[in-house]
């Protein structure tokens, strides 16, 4: 499509070859962390971080479903991925944050 400019979705090679890292947009580095996970489905949003999920109720804000996905990488830069479905499209996008917003998800 001439003329949109995508958004950076960033992998690189994996451990195994059917898998790829995700790779920090800004610097690229592949040392990546996710920090938050939320699902917004009809009038619900849930909401996974570090030391808590809830589910809470929201004014439905647009149409279908949005998985908004937090990174930061071990440089300190912090963006999100979104995908977002409707009626058989699903859009992406990409959109930077202010670091340091959460604690990463649990790891072992």
């Amino acid at each position: 499509m001439s003329g949109m400019k995508s958004p950076r979705f960033v992998l690189t090679e994996g451990m195994t070859e059917d898998s790829a890292y995700i790779a920090c947009p800004v610097c690229g580095d592949d040392y990546v962390h996710i920090h938050r996970v939320t699902v917004d489905q009809g009038s619900a949003r849930s909401i996974c971080e570090s030391d808590f999920v809830q589910v809470r109720k929201i004014k439905q804000a647009g149409r279908g479903s949005l998985v908004r996905i937090t990174f930061e990488c071990e440089s300190g830069h912090s963006w999100e991925y979104g995908l977002q479905f409707h009626k058989g499209k699903t859009t992406a996008w990409m959109k930077r944050r202010r670091t340091g917003s959460t604690k990463e998800l649990w790891r072992d």
